[in-house]
């Protein structure tokens, strides 16, 4: 329209007016003047109906005035309101009144003292600020780990330890099926009467952050039958007779205390491996297990020491031991290479 209308035009008019010393005044479209006509007040602008010109093209002959439906022709007299557009390349806000939120909820994000760094600031007569609202939602939990197998002592207690997850909140355990008898929770600890299984339903309740979790696992009671072992020239008293190698602290069939397992040695190996388990009140071990198969060779080196060989067939998991006052898991286990 500059270019190929006169001086004297409509768009050559608003691109030559030169008010507030500004150079980049043109004629606005339809869509931009009304949005001046609904900021009239503010910028001291009293609209009247169809009294204006604005840069859209009606038909071939014509352009439309300010309002739809109605247009000017070639040579005809209206009104001309010269608006300039302008960038505001960066912009800063105050520092904010409150600390960033992680935890879940609906907060409103309140903007305010906005500071224009560049572009034509001084020409803004007001500036609009839209509230916003963030909602930070719980965030799903990854489930327990689980094992294929457990297995525990007929009357023995067995300690649930929930692994896995990152929730905080607290678990509860439920028995939701049984095939051994008088299948019972005591907090964390199961016991049943007879051999068979029981089912117990880990949950854990959800958290400030994370969502509530939950599966089951299935343990497996047995009665264990310790099988005497026979060494020559054992020693008269109530030792059993394997001693270390050096005359050490003698390994007693008797136990005195739950075991407790402290580290194995090595912690990986080919079948035929034998490993050494450290740890407290090792006298009378009777079940030594590698991810829930029997050892081979287990044999009592003294109160704190116990050696097996990996069997044919095993695969990597936790080691367990057991004697007649309770037993223990080493989960970080033994890798069959």
């Amino acid at each position: 329209m500059v270019a190929n209308c006169a001086s004297s035009d409509a768009a050559n008019i608003a691109a030559a007016y030169r008010g507030g010393g500004k150079s980049d005044w043109y004629l606005p479209n339809y869509e931009e003047f009304t949005e001046l006509r609904t900021r009239g007040a503010t910028v001291g602008f009293n609209y009247v109906l169809h009294s204006h010109w604005v840069s859209m093209e009606w038909n071939t002959v014509g352009a439309e005035d300010d309002a739809t439906g109605f247009s000017y022709k070639a040579g005809q007299q209206a009104r001309v309101r010269p608006i300039r557009s302008f960038d505001v390349t960066s912009t800063s806000y105050a520092t904010p009144s409150a600390t960033l939120p992680s935890d879940p909820g609906l907060y409103a994000i309140v903007p305010s003292g906005l500071t224009l760094t560049s572009g034509h600031q001084v020409s803004y007569t007001d500036v609009t600020y839209v509230n916003g609202l963030l909602k930070i939602i719980r965030a799903s939990d990854s489930v327990f780990t689980t094992f294929s197998a457990l297995q525990g002592s007929v009357n023995q207690t067995l300690t649930l330890v929930p692994l896995g997850g990152f929730g905080t909140g607290s678990v509860i355990f439920e028995i939701i099926g049984s095939s051994a008898t008088n299948c019972q929770l005591s907090g964390a600890g199961l016991s049943a009467a007879s051999t068979g299984y029981c089912t117990v339903m880990f949950t854990r309740i959800p958290s400030s952050n994370y969502l509530g979790i939950q599966n089951s696992v299935t343990i497996h009671f047995y009665v264990y039958v310790a099988t005497p072992i026979v060494v020559s020239n054992p020693y008269v008293d109530s030792n059993h007779g394997i001693t270390t190698s050096t005359g050490g602290t003698h390994w007693s069939a008797s136990a005195t205390a739950a075991p407790k397992i402290t580290s194995i040695s090595p912690s990986s190996g080919p079948v035929g491996s034998t490993i050494t388990i450290t740890g407290t009140g090792l006298n009378g071990v009777t079940v030594v297990k590698l991810n829930f198969v029997d050892m081979t060779s287990v044999t009592g080196v003294s109160a704190t020491s116990v050696t097996a060989v990996v069997p044919a067939g095993a695969g990597s998991g936790p080691i367990y031991i057991e004697n007649s006052f309770g037993s223990d898991f080493n989960f970080a286990g033994f890798v069959v290479s």
